[in-house]
């Protein structure tokens, strides 16, 4: 017998009734009881939280478990994305501060408090931090944690990109570029034909063309002057746009859309499995011809050249993806809403493992040396490292096991 299937029966079999009870109690209850919406909405939320702890749990049943190497609490959730430079991990957090911690220990260097949430992730250029916050734009030293400068104009929630000396950023009432030494506005555009939009998207920069996502479309801007090349009428786009080959790759609130990055025009667009028209919030990666994104129904690899879908990991169904995905040596890396971080097969989709924290991962994870750095809606930031490679067998016997084990639990609460 696999040592996966044997660790099942032994250890995680009383478990995972357990769990399935719970699930079924959940079910019975949303069916016999009248409630409110909003009740009904946290019932079936924690009905997904429960299913994933019992896949979760089996998965690392079958083999090696993740190690939390460290985790520090910050103040509050932290949905920004870490940024790992030399050692030190960059990070804000909704406590109004953005941190420097020791990559190797999590002990924190410093701390700067900004007076409002740090959502935006940190961008570190040529010892400088640049962040943004809901009462400002900063400039930060990554040696130290002085502010060099702020820039009071907008609450910005997008993350900043940094070339030739400008910082190109979105806010909650235009698009700004701003000046990396002084902080001052270089320029400004406001979304089309309505102003006063937000732009959440992180913008691309490529070859002298800023590519971003708002509230109501995803544009083209002149990096030089600010002028708006194009627009594609549409979303939100809170998605940050990847270019590849003179295509832009970005989700949107209605598909994830491959776009000509000349003319805006729309090469193709995949709506999500199986239901059309939900979101894709996460930022993709593309690799080697392949997509990697997540949405509100799951995680997705599509074909780059096509918009077919290749896989979509169907045990996380009703599970929402808002965090971006990094990839290594054929692992990719991403949060979820139900607080875990997992571990896919680049190639089949296959969950490889799953790991928790105490609240849902908007947050990105980063990768330095083998260790895998994310934040928590818990408050705090974690470093991971694993090694799983689970036993196809006992994957299927969970599927099997689990949906006979809860009809077999909702047929005696009949």
């Amino acid at each position: 017998m696999p040592s996966g299937i044997r660790k099942l029966f032994t250890t995680g079999l009383p478990t995972i009734r357990l769990l399935a009870g719970h699930i079924a109690d959940a079910s019975s209850s949303m069916r016999k009881f009248r409630c409110s919406k909003r009740r009904r909405m946290k019932a079936a939320h924690q009905l997904r939280i429960l299913a994933c702890w019992v896949v979760s749990a089996a998965f690392i049943s079958s083999q090696a478990a993740a190690t939390v190497l460290w985790s520090t609490l910050t103040g509050g959730a932290v949905d920004s994305s870490p940024t790992v430079v030399n050692g030190i991990v960059y990070v804000g957090s909704d406590d109004g501060s953005v941190y420097a911690m020791n990559a190797t220990t999590g002990q924190i260097v410093w701390k700067t408090d900004t007076g409002a949430a740090v959502d935006s992730s940190p961008t570190l250029v040529s010892g400088t931090i640049y962040v943004g916050a809901d009462n400002g734009l900063y400039a930060i030293a990554a040696s130290t944690g002085q502010i060099l400068w702020k820039t009071t104009v907008a609450a910005f929630n997008s993350s900043p990109t940094v070339v030739n000396g400008v910082v190109y950023v979105g806010g909650t009432d235009g698009f700004y570029a701003v000046d990396a030494n002084t902080g001052a506005v270089i320029w400004k555009t406001n979304t089309f034909p309505t102003t006063g939009l937000a732009y959440n998207s992180s913008p691309t920069v490529v070859n002298g063309q800023v590519y971003v996502g708002a509230d109501n479309g995803l544009y083209s801007i002149e990096a030089a002057t600010g002028k708006i090349t194009w627009v594609l009428i549409g979303g939100p786009f809170d998605s940050s746009p990847t270019v590849e080959n003179g295509v832009i790759y970005v989700g949107g609130s209605d598909g994830f859309y491959a776009v000509d990055a000349n003319t805006g025009a729309v090469i193709w667009k995949t709506n999500t499995f199986p239901t059309a028209g939900l979101a894709f919030n996460s930022s993709p990666t593309v690799l080697n011809g392949d997509i990697y994104v997540g949405g509100t129904t799951g995680f997705y690899s599509l074909d780059a050249a096509t918009g077919q879908i290749l896989w979509v990991t169907l045990a996380l169904q009703g599970v929402e993806f808002d965090s971006s995905p990094v990839i290594d040596k054929g692992v990719v890396y991403v949060g979820a809403d139900n607080g875990f971080l997992y571990e896919i097969n680049a190639v089949t989709g296959q969950i490889l493992l799953g790991t928790p924290t105490g609240g849902a991962i908007d947050s990105s994870p980063d990768f330095a040396n083998g260790i895998v750095y994310v934040g928590s809606d818990d408050g705090r930031v974690y470093a991971i490292t694993s090694a799983a490679v689970p036993e196809p067998a006992t994957l299927a016997l969970l599927g099997v096991g689990i949906a006979g084990l809860g009809f077999a639990r909702r047929r005696r609460l009949n």
